[in-house]
């Protein structure tokens, strides 16, 4: 009998551990999501920051602008550009204001900032002060 309440007391404390390592699990899970979602979020603003220390600055040639009104808050604009770096073409797209999509037309050059050794980073120039990171790199420079 006092076997069979000891088997009983160490069944309920292992149904107990493992519901305890379920709850752990779906914390890890909410904290990894999270700390994915932050890193999408910040990315944009990394590549700009190094763009503004270490990137050169180009003409690049609009061949495409976006316009798409996802919700309510507004359109969103962009443009799609080509340049040209060390004998090859790359392109990009850049988000604008929409002064600027109504002023630039398909054929039109944007300044492109890029990374000499990866030229795949750009953003347009404008993008890239806009977002504050020329500012920031002045005191680091």
């Amino acid at each position: 009998m006092v076997a069979m309440n000891e088997l009983k007391i160490k069944k309920k404390e292992q149904r107990r551990l493992e519901q305890k390592r379920k709850e752990r699990r779906k914390y890890y899970l909410l904290y990894a999501s999270l700390i994915l979602t932050l890193c999408m979020i910040i990315e944009p603003d990394v590549i700009r920051y190094r763009l503004a220390l270490n990137g050169e600055i180009t003409n690049g040639i609009i061949y495409e602008k976006e316009k798409r009104t996802p919700s309510k808050a507004g359109d969103i604009h962009k443009f799609k550009y080509k340049f040209y770096y060390d004998g090859n073409m790359y392109t990009g797209k850049s988000h604008t204001d929409a002064k600027e999509y109504r002023e630039k037309r398909i054929g039109d050059t944007i300044k492109v900032v890029f990374l000499p050794k990866n030229p795949e980073k750009n953003d347009s120039y404008r993008a890239v002060d806009g977002s504050g990171a020329v500012f920031v790199t002045k005191f680091f420079k």
